[in-house]
Formats: structure tokens, sequence, C-alpha cells
């Protein structure tokens, strides 16, 4: 390997990094800075280790850590992006581990199997899915910050290099690594934060055990997340209290993460009767009114959502061909998805709570089986349906996981199920919608699936409906 690795420690001092020089007295360290660039020097790739800071005195605490903890200090710009620019032309870095100075539980051990990966891949950019927050590192080749940096002048990008790699994704070599079962834990904090959890655990265990980073992970689930108020959903074991959104309507929402699968919700979500009630024809006439839907002066477009709806499955590599065969949707609105399906030849059903919705897509495009009413409620038949669809309502139900169960009963061995959700990975705008209380990623999706029986699956990063949103979707297909 020639490629010369550095870790670059981004810190300042100022209101909310002041944990940074919090002693860890019990175990002899002056700061918890001091801790991490210890534990940076277990790694055994990096080959630099650079404190990089905005401009400040030479009296600055920061400076006087890194100069005695006998690392190179750099002083200089105020935003990242630039920042690491500078680093990386002074130091002859070709690729550089973005490390925050708060996270100070980094794990040596993953930042060397995550610099393999990106060397491998010949990634431009590779970053953790599903780790805890500060036990992983993001990786950034040189020569691509480099190449991108003129383009780069929105406030976002320059504070962190990281966001342009996510919003282009596909002009980009990005390597997501997804954790393993055992540490996915997304929203769970292992950061100078939780100073005072992390120090009752070092002086709790053996020093051979602070590279251990199940046990880390074990403890703080332990000791620091607090369950939240929920108790219908099964899956949902220890949480975190992820953020607080008070909403322009006077909704005050809690977010949680389950510690066990990884998926966020929302706290308190619609009762059933409350659900009934918001998707009423006024909330389907404001959607028509805009061209959702796929509608066009009242009436269906029906090239449109012919065109859209083929999109829809050829994502993940399914051919819709004009044969027999029995389709369900749940959460079929006005049932545009369904009228596809009927048109090819098959056996279309859907269901949706809104007997508005239903009425209207009975009266436009001719369907017979579309049912107004809940899915738990409705005795749909077992081991029936070859495909099962779930486009955009996962995240409006108040038990998508009882939903998933009953999709899984009713498709027949070798059905396969298709899912369309926000992407929780690549945005966090979702939380500010009101009618979302479920927010996924890749891997918290197949946590549930997987428990749920399904398999063979298939993942797209794209998202084409423009009348729903322009957040990015996540687009699925699984098999029983």
């Amino acid at each position: 390997m020639n490629d010369k690795i550095v870790a670059v420690i981004h810190a300042k001092v100022e209101k909310g990094w002041h944990s940074l020089m919090e002693p860890l007295r019990g175990l002899g360290y002056a700061s918890s800075l001091e801790f991490l660039i210890g534990r940076l020097r277990a790694s055994k790739i990096i080959k630099d280790i650079i404190l990089a800071i905005p401009n400040e005195l030479p009296s600055s605490p920061l400076i006087k850590i890194g100069r005695k903890a006998e690392i190179k200090v750099y002083a200089g710009e105020d935003d990242l992006f630039p920042r690491f620019i500078k680093v990386a032309e002074k130091f002859h870095a070709d690729h550089i581990v973005r490390i925050p100075g708060e996270n100070i539980m980094i794990s040596p051990k993953l930042i060397d199997i995550f610099v393999r990966h990106h060397l491998d891949c010949k990634s431009d950019f590779t970053r953790g899915d599903g780790y805890p927050v500060g036990l992983v590192a993001e990786i950034f080749k040189v020569d691509t910050l480099i190449r991108i940096a003129p383009h780069c002048r929105e406030d976002d990008y320059r504070h962190w290099p990281g966001r342009i790699f996510q919003d282009c994704r596909s002009i980009f070599r990005i390597k997501d690594i997804s954790a393993p079962a055992n540490m996915r834990h997304a929203y769970l904090r292992i950061d100078a934060k939780n100073i005072k959890g992390i120090e009752n655990f070092l002086l709790s265990c053996p020093q051979r055990d602070w590279n251990n980073d199940i046990k880390v992970i074990e403890y703080l689930l332990k000791n620091e997340i607090r369950t939240a108020p929920y108790s219908r959903q099964e899956c949902l074991h220890r949480v975190e209290t992820y953020h607080k959104v008070n909403q322009s309507d006077g909704l005050g929402r809690g977010y949680y993460c389950c510690g066990s699968c990884g998926v966020v919700f929302a706290s308190p979500i619609y009762s059933d009767d409350g659900i009934k009630k918001r998707y009423t024809g006024a909330y389907f006439k404001e959607i028509l009114k805009s061209g959702g839907h796929f509608i066009k002066e009242g009436k269906p477009n029906h090239l449109l959502y012919q065109l859209t709806h083929k999109h829809y499955f050829e994502l993940v590599n399914f051919k819709i061909n004009r044969r027999e065969g029995k389709f369900l949707e749940l959460g079929c609105a006005i049932g545009s998805i369904v009228a596809y399906f009927s048109e090819l030849g098959w056996e279309s059903w859907g269901v949706d709570v809104s007997s508005w919705a239903i009425r209207y897509g009975k009266k436009y495009f001719g369907l017979k089986r579309l049912y107004a009413d809940s899915v738990e409620k409705l005795k749909l038949p077992d081991n029936y349906f070859d495909i099962v669809a779930l486009i955009h309502i996962l995240e409006h139900l108040r038990d998508p996981y009882k939903t998933l169960e009953t999709a899984y009963r009713t498709l027949k061995p070798g059905g396969k199920i298709f899912i369309e959700v926000p992407d929780f990975e690549r945005s966090r705008e979702d939380l500010y919608n009101k009618d979302h209380f479920w927010f996924f990623t890749e891997g918290s999706l197949k946590n549930w699936l997987k428990k749920i029986g399904f398999g063979r699956f298939i993942f797209k990063r794209e998202g084409i409906d423009c009348h729903i949103s322009n957040l990015p979707f996540l687009f699925l297909s699984a098999e029983k």
C-alpha cells in the first residue's frame, strides 16, 4: 500500500465543543482529545495524525494538546472542505480519514477495515451504514476533493464535504459499509457528549476491552438509552431520543430509534381513528389538484402512470409481461398502480383506509377489487398473490410491521413484495412531514423483512415519484 492515509481530527474551542477539554482523570488523560489521539495511534494503516483547527491564537488549548501529544497541527480555514484541501496539500495526503474531535471512542480496528475497502474499491468516498455515531469514520480520496472543490461553494458543502457525495451519488464511486447486526445502532451516540458514561465504562473493564466495540455498545445501550413511550411494536427494544421537532401546527413529536433493528419512529402516532380522519377527500383532492397520482384535468393520465409504474418495477430488475397473475397493493390510494396491472391482464386488488379514495378509483379506473378498510380487518386470502406492493405507505401507518406480516401471509411461496419509502439515510427532511411516523434505511428495513421471513433482496436508491416530494427514495423487492 503506497497511498498515504492521514487521519484529520477537526475540532474547535467554542460552545458545544467544551467536552474535548474534559479530563479523564481516572484514566490518566488530561483531556478526552488526548485519549482520542492515543486510540488513533493503534491503527495499523494511518500514516499521520493531523489536528486541523480554525485560525486561532498560538495559545489555543487545542494547539497545546496537539504539541503535547507530538502530532502535527494545522490552523487555517473555518470551513472543513477548504481546510481538508490545505491539510492534504501541506502533508501530502492521498486519502483523508475524517475524525470529529468529539468522537473519542473511534474504533481503530474498524478504521483499518474501512480504509482497506476504500482502497480495494477505488472509492471517492467511504462511510458506514448503521453503525453508532462516533464509532466509525468517513474516508475521502484527496484527488476527488481537489477536483470538485471549485464547484462546492454552497455552505452545506463547505461545512461538511460528505454532503456533496451524498447529493450526487451517481457521479462518484461511493462505498457504503453496512454494520453487522450486533453493531447496528445507527442513532446511538458514542462521543464526548457521553463522556461520563464512557469514562465509567473504561474504568469498569480491563484496558484490553477498550477496543472491544461490542462491549462499548452494550454498555451504553444498557446505561445511556431511555425507552420510548410506545408499547405496541414488538421489535422495539431500547431506544434513544434522536430529535425533537415542534411542528408548525403545534404538534410536538419525539423521535426514537430501536436499539435492535435501527428503525426510527415518531411518537405520538395517530390513532386508528385519527388516520381515517386524516385521509379524507380533502387530503386526496389537494394531491389531485397538484397533478399527483397521475391525474390530468380530473381524469387519469394513463400514459404517464403506465410509464412511471413500469419503471418502478424495472428498478429492481422485475420485467412485467402481459400474463395472468394476482396483484395486491396495500395503501393503494385511488388505485393507479392497481389499474396498471389490471390493464396488463392481472387479477388486481387494492386496499386503502380512505373510503373517498376507493370510491374515486372505482369511478375513474373502473376497478372492482378496491376495498376501503384497514389491512388488519380485511380478510385477505393466504398464499394467494404473486406480488404485493406497498408504495409510500409504510411511513404513514400506525403499525407497519404488522402490515408487512400480512403481506407475507398473503403472498404465494416465491411471491415478491415491492416497497418504496423515503430514504432516511440520505435525507432527514422527512422528519418534518407530519403524516410520516416511520423512517427507514436500507439496513433497518432489511432487518424487519428478514425477521418476518423474506429473502433475496434487491435495493435501489432511486426515486422517481416527483408528485409526492423531491426526497430521495429507497425502492426494493424481496421474495417469500
